[in-house]
């Protein structure tokens, strides 16, 4: 097994302390495997150009941590996973409101009870290399936007996984919805109802004084332009919004008036549907006698407003469980090294969750009145 931690020798703390604290990292992070065998002692002084009694005056305090197992005549061993304690994960949030509101809210406390099973621990940051910190097994970016961020973890090489956002990049897997398929759904059972006219609103997220449109939008938007191609309905109303429903309310009327207004809205989530059904009230059109109103769910809360919303569903609980074992799954596959030398690491993976479709009272087939 090779093996090598780096010393900073202008640091005032000991390096004897230095190459503890760096070993206890490496076991408790899973780098170096539960049950490996670690080099000798006098190859482990050669490496960090300590001597042989500073290494072994480390293992000494790491032995009675329970975390390393002296076998006389077969050398020192990593504990098992058993003794080494909890496998800190480290969950990186851009945003750090993120964490305790919203969406992001509902990841990270699905994440966390998701992890208890696994015996592992999240570890809220908002970036991966923070110091002074306990070293993560492995690193979980929620909805990054930082390629460059996720790029750095990835070479850290321990295992990294983004969340709801799909992300390119060589050693980086990614857990998301099937956001082209739930789009694909909504607008299919829009058009078996006959609608021909069917409208489409995403977000547009506010960032560096502008305005753009997220990786998501894009996927729905093909789900959306596809159903449309296999009817061969040449018309699209795309509406790329704010994510506000007030903002909705207040820009959408101008879109619903006239005769040739869409009979059907495919809304991305169900703040934007609730403002989709707030601007139909202030025209005096009903739903879904007026305006079909298809959209996605999070099965796991109350539907917002009260309304049974028709269309593709999906659960925080199912994200947040995914990204966990997919994470768990890495440090498995990536124990450094394992017994025979070779290295672990594994490709990038895309774990793609599905929807379920819920028929909701909001669409039903267009009606034939005009209104102006």
């Amino acid at each position: 097994m090779d093996f090598m931690i780096d010393l900073n020798l202008s640091k005032p703390e000991p390096v004897y302390k230095q190459f503890e604290q760096a070993l206890r990292g490496a076991i408790v992070s899973r780098r170096l495997a539960p049950g490996s065998r670690l080099p000798k002692e006098v190859d482990m002084a050669h490496k960090a150009s300590l001597s042989r009694g500073t290494v072994r005056r480390a293992l000494a305090k790491l032995e009675k941590e329970g975390l390393v197992v002296r076998r006389k005549g077969h050398g020192t061993y990593v504990a098992g996973a058993d003794n080494i304690g909890v496998v800190p994960l480290a969950v990186i949030i851009e945003d750090g409101g993120q964490a305790t509101s919203g969406f992001g809210g509902q990841v990270v406390q699905a994440m966390t009870k998701a992890a208890a099973r696994f015996k592992a621990e999240i570890l809220l940051r908002e970036r991966s290399d923070a110091e002074g910190v306990t070293e993560p097994a492995a690193v979980i970016f929620l909805m990054p936007r930082n390629n460059e961020e996720v790029q750095k973890a990835a070479a850290s090489g321990k295992p990294v996984v983004a969340v709801d956002y799909a992300v390119r990049l060589a050693g980086v897997d990614s857990v998301v919805y099937d956001n082209v398929g739930a789009s694909l759904a909504a607008v299919r059972h829009l058009i078996s109802l006959g609608h021909r006219r069917i409208g489409y609103i995403d977000a547009q997220i506010h960032r560096d004084g502008r305005f753009i449109t997220e990786t998501n939008s894009l996927l729905r938007l093909e789900g959306y332009r596809q159903a449309l191609h296999e009817a061969r309905i040449a018309s699209e109303f795309v509406w790329p919004m704010p994510l506000d429903d007030k903002d909705i309310r207040r820009e959408l009327p101008g879109l619903l008036r006239g005769d040739g207004r869409p009979t059907a809205i495919f809304a991305f989530d169900e703040s934007v549907a609730l403002g989709v059904w707030m601007a139909a009230m202030d025209l005096g059109l009903n739903i879904p006698a007026d305006l079909s109103v298809a959209t996605l769910r999070i099965l796991d809360q109350s539907p917002l407003g009260g309304i049974d919303w028709t269309g593709a569903g999906v659960t925080v609980r199912e994200l947040g469980e995914a990204a966990v074992a997919q994470a768990i799954a890495g440090i498995e596959k990536r124990t450094v090294k394992s017994m025979d030398g070779k290295d672990g690491v594994p490709g990038p993976e895309v774990i793609v969750l599905p929807y379920r479709w819920v028929p909701g009272e909001t669409c039903a087939p267009p009606c034939d009145s005009k209104h102006t």
